[in-house]
């Protein structure tokens, strides 16, 4: 019985034109970055990042299979791969805890600081970091929060030089919190100024979570997992198009700043939800598999392995356990639009590819 493809071939395709040729640019961009400012190991890696990617295909579905990511905390590739598992991991824990009996709702809580200029970034990183920990063993704050998860995101504003470092919190409360418990926006924006140590109100907010309700009856709460799970650091913050000292000064200041931090985690009763779930490391782990569902290749026909070549990902390879050929899967997924930028990186010395 001759097998369809061409729905799941088609998809594939979109995925890698739309998606991962993209960030796969952006991650050159940033491998010339890396390499101007001393950076060469760092370089090597990003460069190769996401070289070849393998799908596996049904008649109807694809699925990623196989990569060889670098992981690099700013490549744009492994960002977007990380936010996945992000959201993939936040839902998979919210999704159990509301089968707990009693019940659990959700706030969603930004915590921020004064924007530090870029030299002081280091500190008022540290600063943020050290206020967040006192927060977490605050009585106010343990008295009703049974556990969450945190997320730290960094903006920047080139024009001014200066940085926007904020926490994004998913904070689970006991539904008689609204009516026993409840903490003001104003009262939150206080207690964090106490943590903080600061002698200005910072800007706090604080929402309840509504998710909708999915199949009559599972709360669906993708909206605001979607929030939480963006990019600590966006890349258009950090490769500037049409300055390239400036990037390679944000960058090198985000690097000395971020290196071997940690980003977002989990804590109380979403620690102990990931830990039964036997979910894996949110920043370093598997960046394949990032909602929790490994393919079967047992069951999966088709697989098609993508090489980046030539500026372009194309299909290198088919395989099938049947003796179906595929010929339409042979046109290029996406093209690399030209780029001033990377034009401009690669007249004063680009990476060496090997």
């Amino acid at each position: 019985m001759h097998t369809d493809f061409s729905t799941s071939l088609n998809s594939t395709q979109d995925e890698i034109r739309d998606k991962f040729t993209p960030k796969k640019n952006n991650s050159q961009y940033l491998s010339a970055i890396y390499a101007h400012i001393g950076e060469e190991s760092r370089s090597r890696r990003v460069f190769h990042c996401a070289d070849i990617l393998e799908f596996a295909l049904s008649e109807n579905e694809h699925k990623l299979f196989h990569a060889d990511f670098c992981k690099d905390r700013f490549c744009p590739m492994c960002q977007f791969r990380r936010s996945l598992k992000v959201f993939g991991q936040v839902s998979a824990c919210m999704d159990e805890l509301d089968k707990d009996m009693e019940g659990y709702v959700y706030l969603f809580l930004t915590l921020t600081i004064k924007n530090p200029s870029l030299d002081d970034l280091e500190q008022g990183f540290l600063d943020l970091k050290c206020a967040f920990n006192r927060l977490l063993h605050r009585k106010a704050f343990c008295d009703v929060v049974c556990g969450g998860f945190y997320s730290i995101e960094i903006t920047c504003n080139s024009s001014r030089s200066e940085f926007h470092p904020h926490i994004h919190c998913i904070l689970a409360v006991r539904k008689s919190y609204f009516h026993k418990s409840y903490i003001s926006q104003a009262k939150w924006a206080q207690i964090w100024q106490k943590c903080l140590k600061v002698d200005y109100l910072p800007v706090v907010d604080v929402r309840r979570v509504k998710g909708a309700i999915f199949d009559g009856s599972r709360v669906d709460y993708s909206r605001v997992v979607a929030e939480i799970a963006k990019y600590s650091v966006k890349d258009k913050d950090f490769l500037i198009l049409d300055d390239i000292a400036l990037s390679e000064r944000v960058l090198s200041k985000l690097v000395s700043t971020l290196n071997y931090k940690k980003m977002c985690g989990f804590f109380g009763c979403f620690a102990d939800v990931r830990k039964r779930l036997q979910l894996d490391d949110i920043e370093n782990g598997d960046l394949v598999n990032t909602d929790n569902n490994a393919i079967r290749i047992d069951v999966a026909t088709l697989v098609v392995t993508y090489r980046w070549t030539g500026g372009m990902y194309s299909v290198a390879r088919t395989g099938s356990n049947s003796a179906l050929v595929v010929t339409s899967a042979a046109e290029p997924a996406g093209r690399r639009a030209k780029s001033p930028f990377l034009t401009q990186v690669q007249s004063v010395g680009a990476p060496d590819p090997r």
